[in-house]
């Protein structure tokens, strides 16, 4: 739904925004190039190496045309954030810009501190960041918090979350709301198992159903079948978006992938809070994307962590030493046993277009042994024995 993107945005014929996104992305095709066609508006785009070669060019490019409009993925804001220098900063102007749409993977309120911190001395506007959740499916935009309104952010009790609840608590796991449902859509949150439809602050799988909500898959029917014509309580049908997440105080709060979510010892384990955590355990961890699995072993869900490594940035640490590290902390922050842990050179984690890290690909790969430039592994017994055999030279 063009329309719905433009009216997030509040977009009309004279508005200018700059992009990098792929145009064969959702968020590049509907959310930056189609929406400036469709209100008359302008739009500076570049290539998506253009700007992962050098992230200021797009602060450049709203400097000098006065943008009003930029959307990108969280990970680009942390790279603008990070390798944007003092110099490069105090030549920029960036108080045109009145709307910063975060949104295609998940939003981390850590990184909206960050941008505001880092940007705001150039002109950035707290108030300029509009968290977005959608999906190419819904074409594009489900959820959005109001223009100009700082987006909100809420502490949820991390045990409480592993229950499947969202409960404001005074410290915990920091989610950011992602608005209320756009215009001609219907958003409930859904018991995967029992299909039933949860009230505010219960943690469920996100059924979307509205006018902007597409037919299917072309040519793929058990798909469509098993995606798009999902009932509950004889109410449909619903699109089954695969996403987590609750409903609190008017906003939507999307906790995780249902795919992705790790069940542990009878807790739910959310693997980009994880990530996240070992992120921060070390500079050469900082500005390098991680996964966490599980993999069953011997009958039980075991963690595992492959974790790009800038290797610039080792300083005086040797590869056994941070794993070593890794495997602390996670098994002290979230009270697990310590997880097996592959370090490989940061461009050997698997993403997408738009910069999402890609679990599932990454766990097969790890299982058949085809992770490339691995630096260091330290992997339990029963792990090991999941993948698929060394071949044995004659």
């Amino acid at each position: 739904m063009i329309f719905g993107s433009a009216a997030v945005a509040a977009a009309d014929d004279a508005s200018i925004g700059v992009g990098w996104l792929p145009h064969f992305h959702d968020m590049g095709l509907i959310g930056m190039l189609l929406q400036p066609l469709f209100v008359g508006g302008s739009l500076v785009y570049m290539s998506p190496m253009t700007f992962l070669k050098r992230p200021v060019r797009l602060l450049e490019a709203i400097d000098r045309y006065g943008a009003h409009i930029t959307a990108a993925p969280n990970f680009a804001y942390e790279l603008m954030v990070r390798r944007v220098t003092d110099a490069q900063l105090a030549q920029l102007d960036l108080s045109s810009l009145r709307v910063a749409l975060s949104g295609a993977e998940p939003i981390r309120a850590r990184t909206l501190d960050a941008v505001i911190e880092r940007l705001g001395p150039a002109g950035f506007r707290a108030d300029a960041f509009v968290a977005g959740y959608g999906m190419a499916e819904t074409t594009l935009i489900a959820t959005a918090s109001p223009v100009g309104r700082p987006t909100v952010h809420l502490d949820a009790d991390p045990a409480a979350l592993e229950r499947g609840r969202v409960i404001p608590a005074g410290s915990g796991t920091r989610l950011v709301g992602c608005g209320a449902t756009v215009a001609g859509l219907d958003i409930r949150i859904v018991d995967p198992v029992t299909l039933r439809t949860l009230p505010d602050g219960h943690v469920g799988e996100i059924w979307i159903a509205g006018t902007s909500v597409a037919q299917g898959y072309w040519g793929r029917g058990e798909e469509t079948r098993g995606s798009f014509a999902a009932h509950t309580e004889g109410v449909g049908p619903y699109l089954r978006s695969g996403d987590l997440g609750a409903h609190h105080a008017g906003d939507l709060y999307v906790t995780g992938r249902l795919k992705d979510l790790i069940i542990l010892n009878g807790r739910n384990l959310y693997p980009q809070d994880i990530e996240e955590a070992v992120r921060g355990i070390h500079p050469a961890l900082a500005d390098a994307e991680g996964v966490v699995l599980s993999i069953e072993a011997d009958g039980q869900e075991r963690l595992l962590v492959i974790q790009g490594v800038r290797t610039n940035a080792w300083g005086g640490l040797n590869p056994a030493e941070l794993a070593a590290r890794i495997r602390t902390t996670v098994a002290r922050g979230f009270e697990v046993p310590a997880p097996s842990v592959v370090l490989v050179e940061r461009r050997a984690v698997h993403r997408t277009t738009s910069g999402k890290v890609q679990r599932a690909s990454m766990r097969a790969a790890f299982l058949d042994r085809t992770i490339r430039a691995v630096l260091h592994e330290e992997i339990e017994p029963a792990v090991e024995r999941m993948r698929t055999p060394v071949p044995v030279l004659v």
